[in-house]
């Protein structure tokens, strides 16, 4: 059945008065209300019309609850006065109690609005209950001695005036009655406990509802046995002894206070308790007494559930924000004041647009909109603010809807800065797409460039060249001088050959003493070989070591012109690789055009691949173990899978010799798949042996990775070897993980949850990005030998490895270092933290055999 309920709701927001309403028509009231925010309004909705209860906001910009709870009580009116607010704590909410609110409530916890409003109400009317009884006591005493005064007056005059007397004392009697009856019907109404005390403290009577409270018997009470000095611990001893100074005083308690009584059974509770002198002659009276219990644990519970939170707000790392619907921030924790540069003091009740200039501000605030509108969730999205000292920084920031009883009352979200690690990876990424010694476009920049070069030739129908330069005798050189001498020799180099070509034209280093030139619309092949002239007459021209001694270097070029000699990006690449290996077989210092007759190489590749092909039934191949090592300790904690080939003419060829023929063939599938069995049943075999289980590493091709049945064959495999999944580490390089980076993250994790283990190869030789990285479940990142022969002599190779190494420990990865050849490598490896080495330094490839002894000799 639906209550009508006659609300005054002092409240300078529609939004919340509408929350409000909404939690006492879903409580079962009907409300009839009113809505105002002024002095003036309150007064004239008083006078206006009754009210069965009046709701109040705390703050306001016009006056607080606490006026308008003077006003109330300033009216006469006996109404229940409830306080909300979106945040009070309990030093305030305590000094509301006691200017006379009844209870107060946070907007966060409305759920307690019902609950309130039926106490109240029933308390309210207890209230009226005991004013009308003691109204009537009051007339009736006033009644009796004006009776008393008449018929001393009359006594002698008028013995009719007995009969009138007679009557009036018979209609004072009934009233007293009816007065007694209500008292006794709210006396056992159970709402509020009630006493009957003489001057030992003893509880002469009591209702149910008391001795309900304190948990002793009607029995225990007619025995005397019940005394509230005895219950009240000596803490609250001094408040009773205020409170009958002011009995004897003025014969009542003007206002209740708080105390605790001790329970039969030994617990507590927490009551309000206000009492009244019957007779001061004999000092008894009576005490109504309130049980608060409840409402003390909650707002205890309250308090510790708000404390708890911002503990949790003020020791994350992250900024933590709430924004109200108008914008502005509500709450903050340290971290967010610190990455803005203002003081939490200076942000809270600020609008957010105090931190983005007048460009970002619009791209924030459509933002805004679509979460506190549309209800989105916008994750990790990249915007910059403007510190309070004007410095500006990027964030990576989240931020959801915070949303109360389904509504949303504004944004909640967590940010970090980004700046220095955007930069890092930046310079990463430049690092990944250039050649850090000379600052020239490395391989994969240029091929990336040569494919629009091209894909734009073949729309306009024009020609360009790929040069493929390789220096004579540099390594000479640079074994004879050192590498400082070779590395600004290839300084130089690379300088010289941005002046002699066009500046549209692009020059690159692919690696070592190797060059590359793209030179695209050419309109005539003469253009080609001015360029090639040019490059030769640089090279005669000597160079200057550190001691201003002449070096004199040489190159042979190799060219390939498209679309005469390929269509193809790949081919025409070789093609130009063809014409300079022909360049130095003419003596160097040269330069070939491509020419088929020069593809002799290419026939000896398809031979290769004949023979390839019958390695797997002939048994040719077989699998070798790279250890890789702890860098602090040395300790064997795991190997890597190395394919060898006893091919029948050539003898024993390294992975470099044939891999690229097996790849270029797709015979590199079934490779794979052979070496990753094998390398399971050599496991099985060690741990059935009793040696110490390792984790093996083996590297999957492209093609394999792009396999779908990729995760099917490694499950099969581990299946029918019965290898633990942990036992097995596999490799990709970062250029197969970047290929397809959604297809790359699904595929992982399918291995992953199988409870194989993930590292990325040849890390620093690709194009990628950490951020990108950090999609992928990698347990590992294997920096490139490219970047460790260097380190002694590169503070470029030195920089990235550091980079590297921190960045991946920051994200949860461990780093290992490829090619690691001398102690001082391994001593620059140990200083930067980085956490396994391989390499020649420790061991070269073993065969299994040689492996398993390593293995079970402990070392």
């Amino acid at each position: 059945m639906v209550t009508r309920l006659r609300v005054l709701v002092i409240e300078d927001s529609s939004v919340d008065t509408k929350l409000l309403i909404r939690e006492l028509k879903q409580g079962g009231y009907e409300p009839v209300f009113k809505r105002v925010d002024t002095h003036k309004a309150v007064w004239d909705a008083l006078r206006e019309q009754q009210w069965d209860v009046v709701i109040s906001d705390y703050k306001m910009p016009a006056f607080d609850g606490l006026e308008a709870l003077s006003i109330v009580q300033e009216s006469g009116l006996d109404l229940p006065f409830i306080l909300i607010s979106g945040k009070i704590d309990e030093e305030t909410a305590v000094a509301a109690m006691k200017a006379g609110a009844h209870d107060y409530i946070t907007k966060g916890k409305l759920g307690r609005l019902i609950p309130a409003i039926e106490r109240e109400l029933r308390e309210a009317e207890v209230r009226r209950e005991r004013t009308r009884v003691e109204k009537e006591l009051q007339e009736y005493h006033n009644n009796l001695e004006r009776i008393v005064q008449q018929r001393t007056a009359e006594w002698k005059t008028a013995n009719e005036q007995l009969l009138l007397e007679i009557e009036e004392r018979r209609r004072v009697e009934e009233a007293l009655r009816e007065s007694e009856q209500r008292l006794r019907r709210f006396y056992e109404s159970g709402l509020i406990g009630v006493i009957y005390w003489d001057m030992s403290g003893t509880i002469k009577d009591a209702n149910d509802k008391f001795l309900e409270m304190v948990g002793y018997t009607r029995e225990e009470l007619d025995a005397g046995k019940i005394n509230w000095m005895h219950m009240t611990p000596t803490e609250y001893r001094h408040l009773d002894e205020q409170s009958v100074v002011e009995l004897k005083a003025t014969g009542v308690n003007k206002k209740p206070f708080e105390k605790e009584y001790i329970r039969k059974d030994g617990t507590r509770i927490s009551i309000l308790i206000a009492g009244a002198m019957l007779d001061k002659t004999r000092f008894n009276g009576v005490a109504f007494v309130l049980d608060i219990t409840e409402r003390r644990r909650a707002e205890r519970s309250l308090h510790e559930s708000k404390s708890f939170l911002e503990r949790i707000m003020q020791s994350v790392t992250n900024a933590i924000y709430v924004v109200d619907l108008e914008g502005r921030f509500s709450q903050l924790n340290q971290a967010a004041a610190e990455m803005s540069g203002y003081l939490l003091e200076e942000l809270k009740g600020v609008p957010f647009s105090i931190l983005f200039d007048e460009e970002t501000l619009p791209q924030i605030q459509k933002l805004f909109a679509r979460i506190v509108v549309h209800g989105e969730s916008i994750i990790n999205y990249e915007i910059e603010i403007v510190r309070k000292d004007g410095i500006r920084r990027l964030v990576l920031a989240s931020s959801v809807p915070l949303r109360i009883d389904g509504e949303i009352t504004g944004v909640v979200g967590a940010a970090q800065d980004i700046t220095d690690r955007k930069r890092m990876e930046n310079e990463i990424r430049h690092l990944a797409h250039h050649d850090a010694l000379t600052n020239l476009p490395n391989r994969k920049l240029f091929m990336d460039i040569l494919h629009l070069e091209l894909a734009e030739s073949r729309r306009n129908r024009k020609k360009l060249a790929v040069f493929f330069l390789d220096l004579d005798r540099f390594k000479y050189i640079n074994d004879t001088l050192g590498h400082t001498i070779g590395d600004n020799l290839l300084k130089e180099v690379a300088k010289r050959l941005r002046h002699s070509v066009r500046e549209s034209d692009t020059v690159a280093r692919i690696g070592g003493d190797e060059f590359n030139i793209l030179m695209a619309n050419i309109e005539h092949a003469e253009d080609v070989i001015t360029i090639a002239q040019k490059i030769l007459a640089q090279f005669k021209i000597p160079y200057l070591a550190n001691d201003n001694h002449e070096l004199y270097a040489a190159t042979s070029i190799g060219i390939s012109i498209y679309p005469d000699d390929s269509e193809d990006l790949e081919i025409l690449f070789r093609n130009a690789d063809i014409a300079m290996y022909h360049a130095k077989e003419q003596g160097g210092n040269t330069y070939q055009f491509y020419s088929s007759a020069m593809n002799i190489r290419s026939i000896e590749r398809l031979k290769m691949e004949g023979f390839l092909r019958q390695s797997l039934t002939r048994g040719e191949l077989a699998v070798y173990y790279q250890p890789k090592l702890t860098v602090d300790t040395r300790t064997i904690l795991c190997a890597e899978a190395l394919v060898r080939w006893q091919h029948p003419e050539l003898g024993l060829l390294a992975p470099l010799s044939f891999i690229p023929v097996a790849e270029e063939s797709g015979f590199i599938v079934d490779i794979d798949e052979w070496v990753l069995r094998t390398v399971c049943i050599q496991i099985k075999s060690w741990i059935e042996a009793g040696l110490p289980s390792l984790r093996i590493s083996v590297n999957l091709s492209a093609r394999q990775f792009q396999n779908p049945e990729l995760v099917s064959t490694v499950a099969k495999i581990l299946e029918e070897t019965g290898v633990p999944p942990d036992c097995l580490d596999i490799e990709i390089t970062e250029h197969v993980a970047m290929s397809n980076v959604e297809r790359t993250a699904d595929r992982l994790k399918e291995l992953t949850e199988m409870g194989v283990h993930i590292s990325i190869d040849d890390f620093g030789t690709g194009y990628s990005s950490l951020s990108y990285l950090k999609r992928f479940p990698v347990g590992k990142l294997k920096i490139d030998k490219s970047f460790i022969q260097d380190i002694a002599t590169d503070p470029d190779d030195r920089a990235i490895i550091s980079a590297v190494i921190s960045m991946a420990h920051d994200m949860g990865m461990k780093v290992v270092a490829e090619g690691v050849e001398t102690e001082e490598q391994l001593s620059f490896l140990q200083a930067t933290r980085c956490d396994e080495a391989q390499g020649y330094l420790f061991s070269e490839p073993l065969s299994a055999e040689e492996f398993g002894k390593l293995i079970a000799a402990g070392r």
